[in-house]
């Protein structure tokens, strides 16, 4: 791993005069931060945005769309200035802010766990150490240095398993099937033989989120699904969902949606349109609760 020690934190600018109709990638800033146990905007300025998480752990935000995040991640997104991370321990990064780069950054994809034999941090960490110190000298070479960095992780989304591990598809499963009963991750966790926090780092490095928002996530499809197919109190679709009473669940399903259970309901009820599938799952949810 590229070595910090000598850096201190901070954003460095990349100043050089730009070719008029310059139309490949170049960089316009970088830094070095850290983000401690309360939110955090990495940057206030419109640019297309690389970070790399060098340690820590918790949640990324950008527009709405959320993910776990851990050491050796990558995250882009099209507007630093929307990015906002919501640390769960301290967490510590480097980041680059680009000019022309929103195609090859769309092609990395927003969260990107990477393996152990990138080099995606040293050449970051060059950069940035590059910047400190007043160079490149010109737009060309620090055109090229971006280009190999997006290269590098081009190639490690590329080389990256496209399977899940064992224990994440057991994981996957239990939700799936067992969300109604599951107390939480912790539970998840003594079923499947593990630690709760080894589970959070295999379920998040594989699939890119914790286990406890895939978890919440498969509680709202169903929820959702009562809600547009069936009549059923908010109460009994709260505890039909795996939910511990309806005020809470009210309280989530808002947050998610921006709406309540019952303004869904309103919006979406459209009982003809179930499929096979759903009909399926409608059947053995309601086969569970004798309903």
């Amino acid at each position: 791993m590229f070595c910090t020690d000598d850096m201190e934190y901070g954003a460095f600018p990349i100043d050089f005069p730009v070719p008029e109709n310059f139309t490949w990638v170049y960089p316009t800033r970088c830094g070095f931060q850290a983000a401690e146990k309360s939110p955090a905007a990495v940057s206030g300025e419109h640019s297309a945005l690389f970070l790399y998480l060098l340690s820590g752990e918790g949640e990324a935000e950008f527009e709405g769309r959320k993910c776990g995040y851990l050491a050796d991640c990558i995250i882009t997104v099209p507007d630093a200035s929307g990015l906002l991370l919501y640390p769960m321990e301290k967490t510590q990064y480097l980041y680059l802010l680009l000019e022309n780069g929103e195609d090859l950054l769309g092609r990395i994809g927003y969260f990107q766990p990477i393996g152990s034999g990138s080099r995606i941090d040293r050449l970051l960490g060059y950069i940035c150490h590059h910047a400190r110190s007043r160079m490149p000298k010109n737009i060309y070479t620090a055109s090229a240095e971006v280009y190999a960095l997006l290269m590098e992780a081009l190639s490690s989304c590329a080389d990256k398993k496209t399977e899940y591990s064992p224990l994440v598809r057991d994981a996957i499963a239990v939700m799936r099937e067992e969300f109604a009963f599951l107390g939480g991750v912790e539970e998840l966790a003594q079923r499947l033989g593990v630690t709760k926090s080894h589970l959070i780092r295999m379920f998040t490095a594989d699939t890119g989120e914790s286990p406890g928002k895939f978890l919440q996530s498969v509680k709202l499809d169903n929820a959702k699904l009562m809600l547009q197919n069936r009549d059923y109190s908010i109460e009994m679709v709260a505890d039909m969902a795996g939910y511990s009473g309806a005020n809470y669940f009210c309280k989530v399903f808002r947050r998610a949606t921006g709406e309540s259970p019952g303004e869904y309901r309103a919006r979406n009820l459209a009982p003809a349109a179930l499929d096979l599938e759903n009909q399926r799952r409608l059947r053995e949810l309601e086969a569970i609760y004798h309903v």
